[in-house]
């Protein structure tokens, strides 16, 4: 065979292969794309399965049909391509013949073979057999857009309500886990606050320093040791102003947000509790969340083993503590908590209506924890509070005793609290005569009484933080009693009555008028004690007359 020749029938040969291939493969691709159209309705009965459907019904068919046509394909042989040659060349089987000399071994095989050499120069294979791809691309680009045209719009026509489900149950899932990471992410930040210790790092820090001041005070150092307690104070202060103006708030919102409930609708577990808390202790209240977090871990564990009385007798005995720990959270003003309360209580009644499920369980265990370290923050940020009343106070005791240069850091040298400084001072201020009695014979900046004392040793070169104002307040209602008028004859002793009924109201206002304006702690005792001995002065004229 000559060389011509051969080149001329190898290449036929290619030119029938990919034609060959490219037909199998558009063919193969239609019906892959067929049968993924049919399939695309599955996701109606197998909504979890959505997203394997609409991949598998893209991705499958090139893949699928590729093989398919591997695995029909026949590779064609040296008289297909003669036969091709020969339509190009127009000769009549002289290529065929040609690849058939070896076979038929035949005496004219060189004219055969120069006749093919000298039409090979003639013969246009690609005229003879045209491929044009463009046609099979078209068809298999059209089959995909319907394809994916149909898994577009599948998902948004949901004859069972199935799909709804699915994406309804893929949310509450994407929830829960985000809740569950955020759970996380609060107790650890949580447990780097300590809560459990008896005061927060910043009180402590604070207590800390006032105490080694108080140590290394030198009665002889008046002024030194004023201006000391000046920052001091004024450290003390801004920090209960903040913590007492967060607790006015939260009290504010809780009155007009929420409905108040009557003690008497409380449980005795509630009251005492409650009454715990405002105390700063969390011991009741941390017992109560133990149990709650291990009957949630009981349920998760044996909830298939469990008899279906029993599950619901104790799915409701938890509904109710919840409740009850929601009260205790809004009125002690953990608002946090009592959402999360809430929300709990309602994903147990969902449980027992839409059964139960491990990972919610798990969760409502991990939230008990948590609601434990929020109120045991609470409690710290309760006894925080008191320890800045309680420094207070011993600073106000302070600066007496400085102002007698009695202020002597070795004078309580056992001292390991605020509250050992202030029971100390007090005793150095009782046996000076400055206590807070009702008067008498004292050495002067004592009760009220006839003192012996001079002028107090004041320095009015200290710089302090108070600031003269004139504000409205609670104590409005005093003012009204030069006020009063009548005409014609009173009754005998109203306006003494009408005294008594406004200085009650004024009485009942002096609590939360301090809060509001945010008097320190070592003003408090004096001013309740003040209004507490409001009268009507003896032998006063009570008779009302004409205007």
């Amino acid at each position: 065979m000559g060389t011509n020749s051969t080149r001329v029938i190898a290449t036929a040969r290619r030119r029938i292969a990919v034609a060959r291939f490219g037909r199998l493969y558009v063919n193969a691709l239609l019906g892959c794309f067929g049968i993924a159209l049919c399939c695309i309705p599955l996701l109606w009965w197998y909504p979890k399965q959505t997203e394997a459907i609409l991949i598998g019904a893209l991705i499958a068919p090139p893949i699928v049909a590729a093989m398919i046509a591997g695995l029909f394909f026949r590779r064609p042989t040296a008289p297909d391509g003669a036969r091709v040659v020969d339509r190009a060349a127009g000769t009549k089987d002289l290529f065929l013949s040609l690849t058939e000399l070896e076979r038929a071994n035949a005496g004219f095989g060189p004219l055969v073979v120069a006749s093919a050499e000298q039409a090979s120069a003639n013969a246009n294979v690609v005229k003879a057999l045209p491929f044009d791809p463009r046609r099979g691309l078209v068809k298999g680009v059209t089959a995909a857009l319907i394809v994916v045209g149909a898994t577009l719009l599948a998902p948004m026509w949901d004859p069972f309500g199935k799909i709804t489900q699915a994406k309804a149950a893929e949310e509450k899932k994407e929830e829960l886990a985000q809740r569950r990471e955020a759970q996380t992410s609060r107790l650890e930040e949580l447990k780097r606050e300590a809560p459990e210790a008896e005061n927060s790092q910043q009180i402590e820090r604070l207590t800390k320093e006032l105490s080694n001041f108080f140590r290394k005070t030198d009665p002889t150092q008046v002024k030194k040791n004023a201006r000391q307690l000046a920052m001091q104070q004024k450290k003390f202060s801004d920090e209960w102003r903040a913590r007492a103006e967060k607790k006015l708030a939260e009290k504010m919102r809780r009155e007009q947000g929420t409905q108040k409930i009557g003690r008497g609708q409380q449980d005795e577990m509630l009251r005492k509790m409650s009454d715990e808390l405002k105390k700063g202790k969390t011991e009741s209240l941390q017992k109560e969340l133990s149990e709650m977090k291990k009957e949630l871990e009981r349920l998760t564990r044996d909830k298939d083993s469990m008899d279906p009385v029993e599950k619901e007798q104790t799915l409701q005995k938890l509904r109710r503590r919840m409740e009850r720990m929601e009260q205790l959270a809004r009125e002690s003003g953990a608002q946090q908590v009592a959402d999360m309360m809430k929300k709990a209580s309602e994903q147990l009644s969902a449980q027992a209506e839409q059964g139960m499920n491990s990972e919610e369980l798990a969760a409502l265990a991990e939230e008990m924890e948590l609601s434990g370290m929020e109120f045991e923050s609470l409690a710290q940020s309760i006894r925080d509070l008191e320890s800045l009343e309680e420094s207070l106070k011993a600073m106000q005791m302070a600066k007496k005793l400085n102002s007698a240069e009695k202020l002597d850091g070795g004078s309580c040298e056992g001292c390991s609290s605020m509250a050992d400084y202030a029971k100390r001072y007090a005793e150095m201020l009782a046996k000076m005569g400055k206590g807070n009695g009702n008067g008498g014979d004292g050495d002067g900046m004592g009760g009220r009484g006839q003192g012996r004392g001079g002028i107090a040793a004041e320095d009015d070169s200290v710089e302090t933080d108070y600031t003269p104002e004139n504000s409205k307040s609670a104590l409005l209602a005093g003012k009204l009693l030069l006020s009063l008028k009548t005409k014609g004859e009173g009754r005998e002793n109203a306006a003494v009555v009408n005294y008594d009924e406004q200085i009650e109201a004024v009485r009942d206002g002096v609590s939360e008028a301090i809060l509001k304006e945010q008097v320190p702690p070592g003003y408090h005792d004096d001013i309740r004690k003040y209004f507490d001995t409001l009268s009507v002065p003896t032998g006063a004229n009570t008779d009302v007359g004409y205007e």
